[in-house]
């Protein structure tokens, strides 16, 4: 018998939230202040709203649906209210009570509600319990009857200064469809105040009396429709009967195995009946009523995909490269690629939206020993500092997911400044970064990449890194303040210039950017180019030697000065370290002794004292043999002291803040760090590869950067645009954690295929992708079973459009990187797919785009080997609460999938006038004729309104799609949850049958409705006067197949079992 499902998505909200309590909040937009003092918080007891009311004034409702994130600290910009403040909250700090709920309904604009709190305790307390109700994506799908009852809740909620419920706030809800008269007349007629003016006690406007206006103001006509054809027009209520018949011919998809999902049967329709028939005396009676019927159809059970697909149900133990990630590109941007505002604010967005890729493009900063920045360079944007980016991604990497996070590092830094970028990511991260490969896992060919399980809870670098020898030899030369880490001022503005390489088939952006097959660029990729493939078992060793001089720079040895004796097996040394306060430079070593100021250009001694050399040269030879030298501990996560106050990021923090680490840009040297005396290296300029250069300015190279930016339009300039300062020098700290995610130059999949080193990947602009695509479909495929590859938008998307994705999912590509800033169709197929898999950021690939005997070229249009094509049908009936407005309204059904598959601008029903709240379409069934794949196949279904303007879609995954009659709750364009707006739709698979073999695939799937079909047509032709003996010879002479003559009614019929012609 089939199984009643429970959707299981509450979550047990805290007392503490429940009963409330008092703060004072605060809202800071532009030059707008707002200021609630003493209203009473609290939470409901489903978890949706987080409302308060304060005395005089009306209550105020925010959907915990909208929530994203709540954070400790947030102090006013104002002097004015920070003063007040801090002198009403004076015994305590006011970092310590004060808490951020972010809110809003895309990544860009995000309001901030400020609350302070009478304690830190209480502090604590509600932002752990507001964390445990958000971010609930179970929440976010909803069925339509729980949807009802939570309007109802907010509706509720509302109420005026006197505590109740305005009765126009309640009409305003039927307002698109219906007029405000009969809103009132329907109020009126089931006993509610109907005034417009009216007030409603919220004790009398129950749950039961909302969902009688909701029937009365908006019928359900389409499902009195549905009513009629089960009952055949005869009855006012369904019997069991019926409704089994019901349940197995139109809820229940027909290819589903009969073992795991059996028939419905009686036991299971009286269950149904039971649970939602109000009437006692149709329950008693065994009878199912339209209301209950209606009931039954919005409820959780009837969900337009399984809703056990928003659970991590997917095996998370296949290597690296066997899933999808959802991967973000220029992630600090909000806005165009060209002239953009940077925001910190957008990493936590994206990561606590289910991202597990995130692009980070490292700069220098600007001044002497400035600190690192984060932009898009040479294209006018805005700058954010490298450390509070770090801060938030560590912040808020794991809060809805426990699965890797891999940092893309465009990395144009000097090495002076990798230095820090590894130094922060090292010390702010702590434990969370991987800087070890995995036992289990070393960095050799033909070892597979680790599992998301493996990594669990850890942050990788996606950064070059140098080859084993290299890194090692570079090591010891940085020890011993010998590494040649600088560029000199000249070669560096001629290494940064805005120069542009372009090839024959594009351009090629990125700091591992691939071009385009074929192009003067690929031609001079050659095995001599400096990659980090690992080609021979030593990388182990590398691998080794890298943690201990790893351990060396950053072991922990004593807090103070002090004399500290270390026994080894074979000598006792004694060592004398500095204080922590002193700082370290940006190189990695000390220059307080040195001759040469830090960030000089002159020539340097290429070694330092020889009491620093011997201190280095000591604490390398305890540092390998000694347990004492442990990583420094990471900052608290909860510590605000390094990052910016305001927690509302108002735009980017620009240069002139970029030394606000209180030493001058230098980095505080961590609790009993180790420290150097050295001189500065001497600056060498950075090599690249040969490539085509071509600038916008004149050839003399004496064009300053403003006029380079404003020699070419904005879309022309972003089509020839190119980064040239990605180095490929890197500093050995930052090389060393670099494990499972090193860049190289694309080569081909052939040499790819030789080499097989399974922790390189390379990235491509779509541009070059698709070309790939088109010429290496297959090849494509096989070396995404091994490696991971990205894909990014191509350089003249200045407006921050996207590809989209579905194009390189189809070839397993794993990190598509898109936009998030931009709401469109591609990042809606993106969210919509990726919310599946408990929203964790990883989707395993269909089995054959694994598993290395298997060929898969995405381009077929037969179907895939060991892999069942399906049929799709879907009707629109009819929609509910579709706008506020009374606007026409359309429907438009697209599939996404391989090409074959892809029906886009096809499908769409009439435009239904006037009448946002429940049109009625009625369609014809728009029919999927042949699904090839299904596993990879989307369906999107999108309502606008009569001018082209979107007022709500979904996507559904064809591979979890349920058929029947099903609710399929709407979502805004950047994919969250609308309140009341559904479509009634009807959804039937079946398996893809050729022309010409229907009948037969009919008759083997239900040999008994056949042979009923065929006795029907028996009687038509008796009907027509033919006669018996001829009926028994076109049977073949089996008389049993004719049955007894029309005059003896057909009780008698003998039902033959199927011959061997079938």
């Amino acid at each position: 018998m089939t199984k009643a499902y429970e959707f299981n998505w509450r979550r047990v909200v805290p007392d503490a939230l429940l009963q409330g309590c008092v703060f004072d909040r605060w809202e800071e937009e532009k030059e707008q202040i707002v200021v609630e003092q003493n209203a009473l918080f609290r939470v409901d007891e489903y978890g949706f709203f987080i409302f308060w009311k304060s005395e005089g004034k009306d209550g105020q409702v925010l959907e915990l649906s909208q929530v994203n994130d709540i954070r400790q600290g947030g102090v006013p910009k104002d002097p004015r209210l920070l003063q007040e403040l801090g002198t009403k909250h004076a015994a305590h700090s006011l970092e310590d009570i004060s808490l951020t709920i972010c809110s809003g309904t895309d990544m860009v604009n995000i309001n901030y509600t400020h609350v302070v709190c009478p304690d830190p305790d209480i502090a604590l307390a509600w932002q752990t319990g507001l964390r445990v109700v958000t971010n609930n994506i179970k929440a976010n799908n909803l069925c339509p009857s729980t949807c009802l009852m939570k309007h109802w809740i907010k509706l509720g909620l509302q109420v005026d200064p006197d505590g109740k419920l305005p009765v126009r706030r309640i009409a305003h809800t039927f307002a698109s469809g219906k007029t405000d008269k009969l809103v009132y007349q329907c109020m009126k007629d089931i006993g509610l105040p109907n005034g417009k003016t009216d007030v409603i006690d919220p004790a009398d406007f129950t749950l039961d009396k909302f969902e009688e206006l909701y029937q009365r103001v908006c019928p359900r006509n389409d499902i009195e429709e549905l009513f009629e054809q089960i009952t055949v027009g005869r009855e006012d209520f369904i019997n069991p009967r019926q409704l089994v018949a019901f349940l197995n011919d139109k809820q229940r998809d027909p290819r589903l195995n009969e073992i795991l999902h059996p028939f419905y049967d009686e036991r299971r329709a009286l269950e149904i009946i039971s649970r939602y028939e109000t009437n006692p005396e149709f329950v008693a009676q065994q009878k199912l009523s339209q209301q209950g019927l209606c009931r039954y159809l919005m409820s959780d059970e009837n969900a337009p995909v399984f809703l056990d697909r928003l659970d991590i149900y997917m095996e998370m133990d296949q290597p690296l490269s066997h899933y999808y990630i959802n991967s973000s590109h220029n992630t600090y941007l909000t806005g165009r690629q060209f002239g953009g505002r940077s925001s910190v604010e957008m990493y936590r967005q994206v990561l606590i939206a289910g991202c597990r890729c995130v692009e980070l493009d490292c700069w220098d900063g600007k001044g002497e020993d400035a600190e690192p920045i984060i932009t898009h360079g040479k294209a006018m944007c805005t700058d954010i500092l490298f450390k509070d980016v770090i801060y938030a991604i560590r912040d808020c990497a794991f809060v809805t997911s426990d699965y890797p996070v891999i940092l893309s590092f465009e990395n144009h830094c000097s090495k002076r400044q990798q230095y820090k970028l590894a130094k922060y990511c090292y010390d702010i991260f702590g434990d969370l970064l991987l800087t070890e490969p995995l036992p289990t896992h070393p960095l050799v060919p033909g070892a597979p990449l680790p599992s998301p399980n493996d990594l669990k809870r850890k942050i990788l670098i996606k950064n070059k890194r140098l080859r084993p020898d290299d890194e090692r030899r570079e090591m010891d030369l940085w020890l011993k303040g010998q590494l040649q880490n600088e560029e000199s001022d000249g070669e560096a503005e001629e290494h940064d210039a805005n120069a542009i390489n372009v090839t024959d088939s594009g351009v090629v952006t990125g700091d591992d950017a691939t071009a385009a097959p074929g192009s003067p660029i690929a031609s001079l990729a050659t095995a001599a180019s400096r990659t980090t493939n690992v080609t021979n078992a030593t990388s182990v060793g590398a691998a080794a030697s890298a943690a201990t001089v790893r351990s060396t720079i950053i072991s922990t040895t004593t807090t103070t000065t002090t004399t500290t004796t270390t026994t080894t097996t074979t000598t006792t040394t004694t060592t004398t370290t500095t204080t922590a306060t002193t700082a370290i430079s940006s190189s990695g070593v000390s220059s307080a002794n040195s001759g040469v100021a830090a960030g000089g250009g002159g020539a340097a001694s290429g070694a330092g004292t020889p009491d620093a050399l011997r201190e280095v040269s000591v604490i390398r030879s305890v540092s390998a043999t000694s347990p004492s030298c442990v990583a420094p501990s990471p900052a608290p996560l909860n510590n605000n002291s390094n990052r910016n106050n305001s927690v509302a990021d108002n735009g980017s923090n620009s240069n002139n803040n970029s030394n606000n680490s209180g030493n001058n840009g230098a980095i505080p040297l961590s609790k009993g760090s180790i420290q150097a005396t050295t001189t500065t290296a001497t600056a060498v300029a950075a090599t690249s590869a040969p490539t085509t250069q071509w600038s916008p300015t004149n050839s003399s190279g004496g064009s300053t950067k403003k006029k380079k930016a404003e020699a070419l339009p904005v879309e022309e300039a972003m089509a020839h645009y190119r980064y040239t300062g990605a180095t490929t020098h890197v500093h050995p700290f930052l090389s060393s954690l670099v494990n499972y995610a090193q860049p190289v130059k694309f080569q081909g999949f052939d040499v790819a295929e030789e080499k097989n080193v399974h922790h390189c990947m390379s990235s491509f602009a779509e541009t070059s992708a698709l070309s790939y695509l088109k010429s290496q479909a297959i090849e494509f495929v096989n070396y995404n079973k091994r490696q991971l590859s990205r894909i990014y938008p191509k350089g003249t998307r200045a407006d921050s459009s996207n590809f989209l994705p579905q194009i390189f999912w189809n070839a397993g590509c794993q990190m598509v990187a898109l936009n998030f800033q931009t709401p469109d169709l591609p990042m809606q197929l993106n969210q919509g797919k990726f919310e599946y898999n408990g929203g964790c950021g990883y989707l395993l690939k269909p089995d054959f785009m694994r598993r290395p005997d298997k060929t898969f070229d995405p381009f077929a249009e037969s179907p895939v080997d060991g892999v069942i094509a399906a049929q799709c049908s879907v009707r629109v009936i009819s929609g509910q609460f579709l706008s506020d407005k009374r606007v026409g309204t359309y429907v438009e059904v697209d599939m996404y999938g391989l090409p074959t598959d892809t029906i886009r601008k096809e499908c769409r029903t009439r435009i239904v006038p006037n009448n946002g709240l429940n049109p009625v379409y009625n369609e014809e069934p728009f029919i999927f004729r042949k699904v090839v794949l299904p596993d990879l196949a989307v369906i999107r279904i999108a309502v606008y309104d009569e001018n082209g303007k979107m007022l709500g879609q979904r996507i559904l995954p064809m591979d979890g799609l349920q058929a029947g009659y099903r609710h399929v709750s709407l979502r805004t364009e950047g994919n969250f949850p609308m309140s009341l707006a559904m479509l009634f739709i009807c959804i039937e698979l079946k398996i893809y049958v050729p022309d010409g073999l229907g009948d037969l695939m009919d008759a083997l799937s239900d040999p008994r409705a056949f042979l009923s079909a065929q006795e029907k047509r028996l009687v038509q032709m008796r009907a027509m006067g033919v006669e018996d003996a001829d009926l028994v010879a076109s049977s073949g002479g089996d008389s049993s197949l004719t049955g007894p003559p029309s005059g003896g009614g057909s009780a008698g019929v003998k039902r033959a079992s199927m011959t061997s012609e079938y």
